[in-house]
């Protein structure tokens, strides 16, 4: 509900059946489709978020559900690239496994105190990180796809 959206920095729940680009670019379309409430990037596709949000406040966290894996989400020079079951956390160099079962029912990157961290099932992942979130992008995997229920972005 829009409810949901109060208080975020940047917000899109995928009403509807057309991506809104008034809040995403889309970078490389390999069959977008909106549906039922999901966003599904196919094959490569990718789309990032319009960037006003970026430089609002130094610490963020981006809360998103996603029923697929073999994806990755970006948060500036940061972010998590998933496999099937394993994540790779990762900023300025530095790498965490995680595991991701789970992350179809919501899961949080944060950055806080020069920390990345991932939450997902209640289990945290940080790595140090002393970069700031400046966007956020979805990309689907070569031979996978993502599909996203919603993405939001608030202060940390």
């Amino acid at each position: 509900s829009s409810n949901d959206c109060s208080g975020m920095l940047f917000c899109d729940e995928f009403n509807g059946t057309v991506l809104d680009t008034s809040k995403w670019n889309v970078i490389n379309d390999s069959g977008i489709e909106v549906y039922g409430g999901w966003v599904s990037l196919p094959n490569a596709s990718s789309i990032a978020a319009q960037n006003g949000f970026g430089s609002s406040c130094a610490d963020k966290r981006v809360d998103l559900r996603t029923s697929a894996y073999g994806s990755s989400v970006f948060l500036g020079n940061m972010g998590l690239s998933a496999g099937n079951a394993t994540g790779i956390l990762s900023c300025n160099g530095e790498d965490a496994l995680v595991d991701i079962s789970g992350a179809e029912n919501g899961f949080s990157l944060y950055k806080s105190g020069g920390l990345l961290s991932l939450l997902v099932n209640g289990q945290v992942t940080s790595i140090p990180c002393s970069e700031n979130i400046s966007y956020v992008q979805l990309t689907a995997g070569l031979n996978d796809k993502v599909d996203v229920d919603y993405v939001r972005v608030k202060c940390n």
